[in-house]
């Protein structure tokens, strides 16, 4: 054992993850994936901002406040984004 590895999690399991089939017979519902790929309008989206990549995205996230109050009917001022 390490000398940085401290003996208490010497009896630790480690994950095994689920079996991944490679034939295209199941949908794997319990793991986030979808059998589909994205939209082209997706790629189109994400084509358009590829060139963007170079730069933060501002902290303001006024577009995403603009739109979210003019979907709700409010000025973007009532608007409040967070982390979590």
């Amino acid at each position: 054992m390490s000398r940085f590895f401290s003996d208490r999690y010497a009896s630790l399991v480690p994950y095994v993850p689920g079996e991944q089939p490679q034939d295209r017979r199941y949908l794997k519902l319990n793991t986030n994936e979808s059998p589909f790929p994205p939209s082209p309008g997706v790629l189109a989206a994400v084509s358009e901002e590829s060139g963007r990549l170079n730069l933060y995205s501002d902290p303001d996230a006024r577009a995403l406040r603009e739109k979210m109050a003019q979907t709700y009917g409010v000025t973007p001022d009532r608007v409040i984004l967070s982390n979590g």
